[in-house]
């Protein structure tokens, strides 16, 4: 006993100790260390997070991060390095290093001193929310030193001092391929510079949104060997005498939604390949804004195209094409369902060392099938965009005739056995339609029972009309009606009738009687207000309670004599069911008869119903009969009124008795099994434990 009581005092202690490394900041849940920093060194932890909890400096590199999955987290303490040598605020050559919360400044004026510097294989890292100035001679706030796939956002840097930058990408080393910086992401990044902006030394595929970034007595934007970059809602400032944008041996370089500003807003030497600014404002102390030794330039704007009918109403589908000044198409495409282009990209000219070459003035056109061409904004000249409410607009006239169309239901000469029916119509036209009407006379009187001012072309409406009164002569059409035009459909017929029929049983036989043959006439009749669409005589003359008679050509109140033969002796049910021309149904109640014939054997006890052969009908009409005792009854027939009378036609059913398991007699004795057997475990279990100690 005392082992155990042993054990449980260890693994308790155990969970108390991990509880307070927990609460102390030594261990984390989430798979990686916290440690607290309160002085520059080397971080070399891997999977830990580093929380810095006071300012701390350097004479040269102030944290080091040499292990992966670090965190660096300052908490808005600050970093002051190079106090006295060069060096780095952070330097990593660790994959997936993060570095946040951070303001890193230079203590001194070294030459070669970086905010942070993330070497070649430092990639996948973060760095987020920090603040960087650096004050020496070719320093820089962040250095990517050939790391890709990097994410900088919300950060801020300013630096002082000849060729410094607040970004660096690439390395020194120029004819070195192998350390360019690549498919970075830069979001909310400013720089506020004495001397340039950001300096991209070989660096592709690198995105930059929404960035802000100035230059006091250099270049902004320097780019040499960098291609296939993007730069987004980016404001680019070189001043009133450098350049917004310079560039050497780069291409496909892309400026969207930004501003360009310095002497020249972009200038391309030799090898500058091809650099395309679209939706960019461009401010420049030169004339023509800017200056190309080399490459080509493309500028181009957005154009939103709405192409409308005469009556000022939108075409969806309608085919838009663009041609330039030399009649080149450059656009085919269709409006959506508002009759809008949306943000068509357009050239305005291609710039290269020889000359500017325009593609503007642009002229636009549409066409759809049952419109014909009208008028459009004319020739334009694209030399900013032409969006939203400055849309160009394309007008065409509408060839197409309107119509109204019915749809399946309800068909002509429809007849219902419901008050309420559902109408299906529509208007066919190209343009909008100015209201669509449902006429009906349900109510004695021509005129509208329907209309709506909001209608949707081609658009099919299903409208229920309610309360509708028996008649057989009900019409229904539709109008449709727009500006300068209108059209009717032509009459369709129907008829509603709720009342049901009416069902009769003749004078023979009367209920109980008894046949010494085996043939019976039957009398039958159904009367309806208007027509009836069969009469039908039940009987369980065969066995079986069904339909032993019908006549779908039955003139309406007239009686029938229908004979049967073949009937064996025993006891049958009869009686007649009427069913008028929309599905109105009605029937008798049910009357009994008994075939007792002498000569025959006696029927076999409890086998009433009789269980004859097919029957063979007799019919006679008897138009001028007069049917004594005529009885109508108008109740339902239900399953009680399909089988023989009781006690001598009822097929009595005999059930075989079904034997109940109480399973709770089988899981009982398992479960006292169980139990016994795990208190035998535990009692050897506690007498071992006990001769032990």
């Amino acid at each position: 006993m005392k082992k155990g009581v042993i054990f449980v005092s260890v693994a308790l202690a155990i969970v108390i100790v991990v509880c307070l490394m927990y609460l102390s900041g030594l261990i984390s849940l989430t798979g990686f260390s916290i440690i607290d920093l309160s002085s520059c060194g080397t971080l070399d932890s891997p999977n830990t997070i580093y929380v810095l909890t006071q300012n701390v400096s350097s004479s040269g590199t102030c944290m080091n991060i040499t292990a992966s999955n670090v965190t660096l987290n300052c908490q808005g303490f600050t970093i002051n390095f190079s106090n006295s040598n060069s060096g780095a605020g952070v330097y990593s050559n660790s994959t997936n290093t993060t570095v946040k919360n951070c303001v890193i400044i230079q203590g001194s004026e070294q030459e070669d001193s970086y905010g942070i510097e993330f070497s070649i294989s430092a990639n996948k890292g973060t760095i987020d929310n920090n603040s960087i100035t650096t004050n020496g001679t070719s320093s820089y706030g962040i250095y990517l030193n050939g790391a890709d796939n990097n994410t900088i956002t919300n950060t801020n840097t300013t630096s002082a001092g000849d060729f410094s930058w607040g970004m660096y990408f690439g390395s020194s080393e120029y004819n070195n391929a192998t350390d360019s910086a690549d498919y970075n992401n830069v979001t909310n990044f400013k720089q506020n510079g004495d001397y340039g902006c950001v300096y991209m030394l070989k660096g592709n595929y690198n995105n930059f949104v929404n960035a802000s970034v100035r230059g006091l007595r250099y270049d902004c934007l320097y780019l040499v060997r960098a291609s296939n970059n993007n730069f987004t809602n980016c404001y680019i400032d070189g001043n009133d005498w450098a350049c917004a944008v310079i560039a050497f041996s780069t291409d496909q370089n892309s400026f969207v939604n930004s501003i360009l500003t310095g002497v020249a807003s972009i200038c391309l030497y030799p090898t500058a390949g091809i650099y395309n600014l679209t939706n960019c404002t461009m401010h420049s102390v030169l004339s023509d804004r800017n200056f190309i030794n080399g490459g080509q330039l493309n500028v181009f704007w957005y154009a939103d195209v709405y192409v409308n009918d005469s009556n000022g109403n939108a075409i969806d589908t309608a085919n838009v094409s663009v041609t330039d000044i030399n009649l080149i198409l450059q656009n085919w495409s269709l409006t959506n369902s508002s009759g809008y282009i949306q943000r068509l990209t357009l050239r305005e000219y291609m710039q290269n060392a020889t000359a500017q070459y325009f593609d503007t003035n642009y002229t636009f056109n549409a066409s759809k099938t049952g419109y014909s061409y009208d008028s459009d904004t004319g020739p334009v000249n694209l030399t900013t965009n032409y969006i939203g409410s400055n849309y160009i607009g394309v007008t065409l006239t509408d060839n197409s005739a309107l119509t109204a169309l019915f749809g399946t239901n309800p068909v002509n000469n429809y007849n219902s056995n419901s008050s309420s029916i559902t109408f299906d119509f529509k208007c066919s036209y190209n343009s909008t339609v100015s209201y669509i009407q449902l006429w009906t006379n349900t109510t004695g009187t021509w005129k509208v029972n329907y209309t709506n001012s909001s209608y949707t072309n081609n658009t099919w409406l299903n409208i229920t009309v309610s309360g509708i009164p028996n008649n057989q002569n009900h019409k229904w059409a539709v109008y449709c009606n727009t500006s300068g035009s209108s059209d009717w459909t032509g009459n369709r017929t129907f008829g509603v009738d709720t009342v049901a029929p009416v069902a009769y049983q003749g004078t023979n036989p009367v209920n109980n009687y008894t046949s010494s043959i085996s043939s019976v006439t039957f009398d039958i009749k159904c009367t309806d207000n208007v027509r009836i669409g069969e009469i039908e005589l039940y009987s369980n003359w065969v066995g079986t309670w069904e339909s032993v008679y019908s006549n779908s050509s039955y003139t309406n109140n007239t009686w029938l004599n229908v004979t049967l033969t073949g009937g064996s002796n025993g006891n049958y049910v009869w009686a007649v069911v009427c069913t008028d021309y929309v599905g109105n149904t009605n029937n008798t109640g049910n009357r009994t008869l008994i075939i007792s014939v002498p000569s025959s054997p006696a029927p076999p006890a409890g086998g009433g119903g009789g269980g004859g052969g097919t029957p063979t009908q007799n019919v006679t009409n008897q138009t001028n009969q007069t049917q004594e005792n005529e009885t109508q009854n108008l109740g339902n027939i239900t399953e009680g009124n399909k089988t023989e009378e009781s006690g001598n036609g009822n097929d009595n059913k005999i059930e075989s008795p079904k034997i109940k398991i109480n399973y709770l007699w089988i899981i009982f004795p398992v479960a006292v099994i169980i139990v016994i057997v795990v208190l035998i475990v535990i009692f050897s279990r506690i007498k071992k434990v006990s001769s032990d100690v």
